[in-house]
């Protein structure tokens, strides 16, 4: 099922002020938030400054996998 299978995300760099406002407004003063930071290295190709397509993930997508289908 891999090999017809393709994930498109988009990542921010950085918190949105509307992400902010709802953060502010929905959380309790003095709450938590977790922040989980995945440290798992996969091939990537850069095609410009915010252009970065990564072969492979967590859960079975390997690079072989991924360059196999292109």
């Amino acid at each position: 099922m891999i090999q017809r299978m393709t994930y498109f995300r988009v990542k921010q760099l950085c918190l949105g002020e509307t992400y902010g406002q709802f953060v502010r407004q929905v959380l309790e003063p003095g709450g938590t938030i977790f922040i989980v930071e995945c440290g798992l290295q996969w091939p990537t190709t850069k095609l410009g400054e915010r252009r970065i397509f990564q072969f492979g993930a967590l859960g079975g997508a390997t690079p072989s996998t991924a360059v196999g289908t292109m």
